[in-house]
């Protein structure tokens, strides 16, 4: 897993004060902006023409999840066996680093799990890092968008592009 090249944002949502079912249609408005800027940045990511993927593997590990919590409210990766578990590989490896410490936060993460991700991306080429930037800056967009259509607080937090390193 070293050098593994993850892409991270988190969202919190205040919630005293809230309905529970509003409360409830509230997150599950967030979670639907998640998933369209995840398959956006998946899109993006696997369209993306400065490198050649020779075996298929890095494009084929570039996925996104949503978790609250611990818990996997979705994820999309799909692809060759290969980079599918690296990907998968990746989300176990975030999950058990933020174990606890995240309960209420809903989060989207893009990755691109192979252990070269990171390297491609430091000779000069994009794997991840653009797509990245477009997708926070959209999620912010719509994040606000909807925080004023319901007259409700949305805090976000983004993480920026980061390696994971063991």
């Amino acid at each position: 897993m070293a050098g593994t090249k993850f892409k991270g944002m988190g969202f919190k949502v205040k919630w005293s004060g809230l309905d529970p079912n509003y409360g409830r249609r509230v997150e599950q408005a967030i979670i639907n902006s998640m998933r369209k800027v995840g398959e956006q940045f998946i899109n993006d990511a696997r369209n993306e023409s400065t490198y050649k993927d020779q075996t298929g593997n890095l494009r084929s590990s570039i996925g996104y999840f949503i978790l609250k919590g611990d818990k996997v409210l979705h994820s999309d990766i799909y692809g060759k066996s290969t980079g599918m578990k690296a990907a998968i590989d990746t989300l176990k490896e975030i999950i058990n680093r933020t174990r606890g410490k995240k309960r209420d936060t809903i989060r989207l993460i893009g990755v691109a799990g192979m252990n070269y991700a990171s390297y491609v991306e430091a000779i000069g080429l994009n794997v991840i890092t653009m797509q990245s930037m477009v997708a926070i800056e959209s999620l912010d967009k719509q994040l606000k968008q909807l925080a004023k259509k319901t007259g409700r607080e949305i805090n976000t937090l983004s993480q920026g592009v980061s390696n994971l390193i063991d």
